[in-house]
């Protein structure tokens, strides 16, 4: 983990990592079986676990500039009406992923974590030790 990163970079590099994630899950082959997609669910989960709290952060940033004085909206306008845009819209987002998003992840993660491959004893190398 780098902490000297601007906060823009971190995020970039988490949307490039989701980006390659895609690509390498559109391979018919990307999981061996079934229950390898729950590592992949649950990294998932966790990243998605994540976002609430680095929105609340932003929002956090954004107010603390915004009672500072120093936004300046392209248009002159005062940054008041749009920094409540941004806090009603980030709230909501954070919201929607705790109260919706995480729940479904969370039982998609249960029931793969569940999964496994076919089993046949006559396979299996030990199965005689």
């Amino acid at each position: 983990m780098d902490l000297n990163l601007p906060p823009a970079k971190a995020a970039e590099g988490a949307a490039e990592a989701v980006r390659t994630l895609n690509h390498l899950t559109l391979k018919p082959a990307a999981f061996e079986y079934a229950g390898d997609a729950s590592d992949t669910i649950q990294a998932l989960l966790a990243l998605v676990s994540r976002l609430p709290q680095a929105l609340t952060q932003t929002v956090a940033a954004v107010e603390r500039h915004h009672r500072q004085g120093a936004i300046r909206m392209e248009d002159g306008s005062d940054p008041t009406d749009a920094f409540l845009r941004v806090e009603e819209n980030l709230t909501a987002a954070e919201v929607g992923i705790t109260d919706e998003v995480i729940p479904f992840l969370r039982k998609a993660a249960s029931v793969l974590a569940r999964m496994g491959a076919p089993y046949d004893p006559a396979d299996d190398p030990d199965r005689d030790k």
